[in-house]
């Protein structure tokens, strides 16, 4: 089996924890990933999400740019700390690469703002499990401007193996 690879990425923003949750969570994603970030192309749209996304076991059908979808399934949401959601049943060109994703956005008080951290748990097939590749994913942030519309990433991300002790040929 295939080790998860975990990315993740962090930025303090000048504002209130409970303010930044509220607006991250129900944001369009087409207004957050309007271009490419690492593996994922701009989102085209989504389908099938009934009402606003805050409940634990709502779905939706995320479209993207290259014609690959997947399936997003809200799976935690402790207000105003953290919420967590699987990427799962991934068509298009990341089909042969990942097999699922466990995504988590978490908020923690930072001085007189918020440190956000975005993180993901890649779940690969076994050809992505064994290419060096995944050690130097760049993964962009995503940031909140004005009143918390998520938008922008420009940093590198650190990249963690979820089992030490890997080692590469």
């Amino acid at each position: 089996m295939a080790t998860p690879i975990t990315v993740e990425q962090s930025r303090a923003i000048p504002i209130a924890r409970r303010q930044a949750f509220d607006v991250t969570l129900p944001i369009p994603l087409t207004a957050i990933f309007s271009r490419r970030y690492a593996l994922l192309p701009p989102i085209k749209q989504v389908r099938g999400q009934d009402g606003i996304w805050s409940r634990v076991g709502q779905s939706r059908t995320v479209v993207t740019t290259d014609g690959g979808t997947m399936r997003e399934l809200l799976t935690d949401v402790d207000a105003p700390h953290s919420f967590s959601y699987r990427l799962s049943d991934i068509t298009g060109p990341m089909r042969p690469l990942v097999d699922s994703i466990d995504g988590t956005w978490e908020f923690v008080p930072h001085g007189t703002g918020t440190m956000i951290t975005w993180r993901w748990t890649l779940h690969s097939r076994a050809l992505w499990g064994t290419c060096h590749a995944a050690d130097h994913l760049d993964v962009a942030w995503l940031r909140t401007t004005g009143t918390g519309a998520a938008v922008r990433a420009t940093s590198h991300a650190r990249v963690h193996r979820a089992h030490t002790g890997l080692t590469h040929s």
